[in-house]
């Protein structure tokens, strides 16, 4: 039977092995065990990479979220006699702002991933972001509506450019 399929295995006999052996004692994790893998820097590289990539992301979708009712407000699409007319039009207005930004940076990136590569895209879509975002952010009461609507716009081109 050697090297072939077949026979019958005597399973109280394969219980037995496995209870006696020393496989089936995994040691519990610790934070000990998590530093002491990360410290090395095969793998700390990897995870602060993954980490910070996920920050910079949750800023920029933050930051443009948090932005959104207020581009809206500046643009004109909150207001209405009635409220189907304001969510209309708020509807409205997400669709715009959706398909000047975030529809062209898609595609964009779609167009060009395999040219300039992942990693080229991601890190300059996180400095232009955050280039905008020092911009908007400190000279916020002087930007007018039409500049807010083109800063949100280009950021959000370029939060899922670089997504």
């Amino acid at each position: 039977m050697v090297g072939k399929r077949g026979g019958d295995p005597d399973e109280l006999r394969r219980a037995q092995a496995l209870a006696n052996s020393d496989q089936l004692a995994v040691p519990k994790a610790s934070w000990t065990d998590f530093f002491r893998h990360n410290r090395q820097w095969k793998y700390g590289k990897v995870l602060l990479g993954t980490t910070g990539s996920w920050f910079c992301l949750d800023i920029a979708y933050y930051g443009l979220s948090l932005n959104t009712g207020t581009v809206l407000a500046a643009i004109g699409y909150t207001t209405g006699p009635n409220v189907y007319e304001i969510f209309r039009k708020t509807a409205i207005g997400y669709v715009i702002i959706t398909c000047a930004g975030a529809i062209p940076g898609y595609w964009t990136t779609v167009a060009t991933v395999d040219t300039i590569g992942r990693k080229p895209i991601q890190l300059t879509s996180f400095v232009i972001l955050t280039i905008l975002f020092i911009i908007w952010g400190f000279d916020y009461n002087n930007i007018s509506s039409k500049a807010m609507l083109g800063i949100y716009c280009i950021c959000n081109y370029f939060f899922n450019f670089g997504k």
